[in-house]
């Protein structure tokens, strides 16, 4: 653990050293700091709560398993750690991350099944009315659809 906080450090230091400011490409530990642009709309720590989540679906971020830690969430984000640790207090909230006394945050079990079965639900309720609509305002037929997404 120490070994990854002085590599954070030295990183820092090198990238404010070398890189023109604001350019927050820097390399930690082999690993690609992630860049994300935040929109006008919801609050910042809904959409780094939304970026975690969509790390749970993809299985980045794996149940059972250690999320990275507030300070490093930040990091890899580029906010405050309270909007972090907002984020994370959301997602604990929500039953989806589990807190261990002293050890850190962990993605609860059957995180991933409750996030697949109210994000299908939001898609179906939310997104698809209007792809349904479009689909048909081009003339597209829907076996059609489906086998185009089959072949990729």
């Amino acid at each position: 653990m120490r070994h990854v906080h002085y590599c954070i450090i030295y990183v820092r230091q090198y990238a404010s050293n070398t890189l023109a400011r604001g350019a927050s490409q820097a390399i930690l530990c082999g690993m690609r700091k992630a860049r994300h642009e935040w929109t006008e709309g919801p609050a910042i720590y809904l959409q780094l709560k939304d970026q975690v989540i969509a790390r749970i679906l993809d299985q980045t971020f794996a149940e059972g398993r250690m999320l990275p830690s507030v300070r490093q969430l930040a990091g890899d984000f580029d906010v405050n750690p309270l909007t972090a640790a907002k984020a994370y207090k959301e997602l604990a909230r929500d039953g989806l991350i589990d807190r261990l006394r002293g050890e850190g945050l962990i993605v609860a079990k059957g995180a991933r099944d409750t996030l697949l079965k109210r994000e299908r639900a939001r898609f179906f309720k939310e997104e698809w009315p209007s792809l349904r609509e479009r689909v048909r305002r081009l003339g597209i037929d829907m076996r059609a659809l489906a086998e185009s997404a089959e072949d990729k």
